[in-house]
């Protein structure tokens, strides 16, 4: 996907964090294979944050604060409203998003995004990783009520 993408460890909290958070508070033991997935979880939620802001620009041109406020409508726990816009900058910077200040509005002037052509091509690609992972889990989620429906209680 984005080649320069924000590893999990310099990922700000809250972003990918719901889904970890989700996790942790539920009945589930921590085990080292457990602890990785909890990291590859985070990664994936910060993927799915660019996936979004694409997706949303894609929809109508917007601004940051109108994505801020998009991206959280979606499920996803942002924290740090300055992630977002971080986010924003590379993705305008590496040719996904294109951008120009918009003076026409009253009080300050703000950035507005536009999705670029490249930007369309990251979008599918996005999209059909989110479809191949989605049916994947979905799978995974049936599979695991089969087993907890059938365990006589060990």
């Amino acid at each position: 996907m984005l080649e320069r993408s924000v590893r999990p460890e310099q990922a700000q909290p809250g972003v990918g964090e719901c889904l970890v958070s989700d996790l942790r508070s539920g009945e589930h033991a921590e085990t080292s294979s457990g602890d990785a997935l909890l990291k590859d979880i985070r990664a994936i939620g910060n993927e799915l944050v660019k996936a979004w802001l694409l997706l949303l620009v894609a929809q109508q041109p917007s601004h940051g604060y109108d994505l801020v406020e998009a991206v959280r409508t979606q499920g996803m726990s942002v924290a740090d409203p300055s992630y977002v816009y971080r986010l924003l900058r590379e993705l305008d910077r590496v040719g996904l998003l294109s951008s120009h200040w918009d003076h026409s509005g009253r009080g300050m002037a703000r950035r507005v995004y536009t999705i670029t052509r490249l930007g369309r091509a990251e979008l599918s690609r996005y999209a059909s990783a989110v479809a191949l992972l989605g049916g994947r889990l979905q799978r995974y989620g049936e599979s695991f009520e089969g087993v907890r429906l059938a365990d006589p209680g060990n």
